[in-house]
C-alpha cells in the first residue's frame, strides 16, 4: 500500500487519491489500453465506453465503478 488516509477525511480527498492511484496503476502493470468483454469495450486512456459499437455516456462516478469492476478478476 503506497498511500493511506486517516479519519476523518473529506470525500473529495478520497476521490482525488483514488484517481492518482488509478493513474499510476495503469502503466506500471502493463495493462491493455482497451478492456473488452462480450459487446463491452472500455478505452482506459480516452475514457470511451462502447456497447455493441455504440458509445455510452457515463458520469465520472459510473466510469470509475466500471473501471474498478473491469480490473477485478472474475471468480466463479
Amino acid at each position: 500500500m503506497d498511500d493511506c488516509i486517516t479519519k476523518p477525511f473529506r470525500t473529495n480527498e478520497l476521490v482525488a487519491r483514488i484517481r492518482v492511484a488509478l493513474r499510476h496503476r495503469l502503466p506500471s502493470r502493463g495493462e491493455e489500453r482497451v478492456f473488452q468483454t462480450g459487446g463491452l469495450s472500455v478505452d482506459l486512456v480516452k475514457r470511451i465506453v462502447k456497447v455493441a459499437e455504440e458509445e455510452v455516456k457515463l458520469s465520472p462516478k459510473e466510469y470509475q465503478v466500471l473501471r474498478l469492476l473491469g480490473s477485478m478478476p472474475a471468480k466463479f
